[in-house]
């Protein structure tokens, strides 16, 4: 299921290759994603995997404890996802 509240699209990673859309990035609220632990959120799309995976690294720099990332990706475009699974994640 897809919901878009907090400035965020709340959805499932896709499996890889399933999706389609258009560039775009934010960044993550940290205090927003403690409000929903579990939840994954998509908070960029790029014009390729490789931008994806480069913007994975950029967010891991800047993570506090308890956060996760994911990348998908379809036809050479990729989507960046991040959740909040606890002070134990």
């Amino acid at each position: 299921m897809t919901t878009e509240t907090d400035g965020y699209v709340w959805e499932t990673p896709p499996p890889p290759g399933q999706w389609s859309g258009q560039a775009s990035s934010q960044r993550i609220d940290f205090e927003v994603f403690k409000t929903r632990p579990g939840e994954w959120a998509r908070i960029s799309e790029h014009i390729s995997a490789a931008s994806a995976r480069a913007a994975m690294r950029r967010h891991r720099q800047r993570l506090e404890p308890g956060f996760e990332l994911t990348v998908r990706t379809n036809e050479g475009k990729g989507r960046l996802y991040a959740r909040y699974v606890g002070p134990e994640g």
